[in-house]
């Protein structure tokens, strides 16, 4: 397996030279996701039980349609990892090539999230559990939250990188990828931690390249999973071999 620090190189590698566009695709992606935010807390401002609920009914369709452009992101990084061409076209991919495998995908994730954690939303608004739920409910709540988002990660990867696969079937194989993997995505999400602490002192700024450099990890991550990374740092052991001692 590759650790963290020489998956990061990787992404830094990759990454060289393309900060531009892939700090546009990521601006696009949340741009889009907060002009959905907008427009929900505008239609639904009540805060009556049915303005709640089409608020979150209005919200996760509008999320379901722009995750197909965050897995056309998805899309472009990959090219990007495996120096294959890309544009910030790139992003509408799926839309192009049956956008359905997303949202079915998505719709499923986001359900599993939805009746995991409404509960929790509701007995508190600062996301803490309320007084009667125990120690074991919130941690389920977690664990199924922190499940759920690595395994989303990676159907988006493998939706984009196998054109022939169903959703349902991209949802069987990220299990069994990261089966034995957890900790060590985790650990690379927590690895990022310190970068986020020294935005502060950029005023955040320094987000739109550490967002960006987290997501072209998670590619190699992806890529480390399959095999992919592997075979590459072998060519590239040869390619240096045969350079050091050239055959005449």
């Amino acid at each position: 397996m590759t650790s963290r620090r020489e998956l990061k190189n990787y992404a830094k590698q990759a990454m060289s030279g393309k900060y531009g566009i892939l700090i546009l695709a990521f601006v696009a992606v949340q741009a889009l996701a907060l002009i959905s935010s907008m427009i929900s807390s505008a239609l639904f401002p009540g805060e009556e039980t049915i303005d709640i609920v089409l608020s979150y009914a209005f919200t996760f369709i509008l999320t379901l349609l722009i995750n197909v452009v965050a897995a056309g992101m998805n899309y472009m990084y990959l090219n990007i990892a495996r120096g294959k061409a890309y544009s910030l076209n790139d992003l509408f991919y799926f839309y192009r090539h049956h956008p359905d495998r997303v949202i079915v995908a998505g719709f499923f994730m986001a359900v599993l999230n939805l009746l995991t954690m409404l509960p929790y939303t509701i007995y508190s608004n600062a996301n803490l559990p309320g007084e009667d739920a125990s120690v074991e409910v919130l941690i389920t709540w977690l664990y199924t939250g922190v499940v759920l988002m690595i395994v989303g990660m990676i159907v988006y990867q493998i939706l984009a990188d196998k054109p022939e696969l169903k959703s349902t079937e991209a949802m069987k194989e990220s299990l069994e990828m990261m089966h034995g993997n957890f900790g060590r995505y985790l650990m690379l999400k927590i690895s990022f931690i310190p970068l986020m602490f020294l935005s502060v002192f950029t005023f955040y700024i320094a987000l739109l390249w550490i967002f960006p450099y987290m997501a072209m990890t998670e590619v190699m991550f992806y890529r480390d999973l399959t095999g992919e990374l592997k075979v590459q740092k072998e060519e590239e052991e040869r390619a240096a071999q045969d350079y050091v001692n050239p055959i005449f």
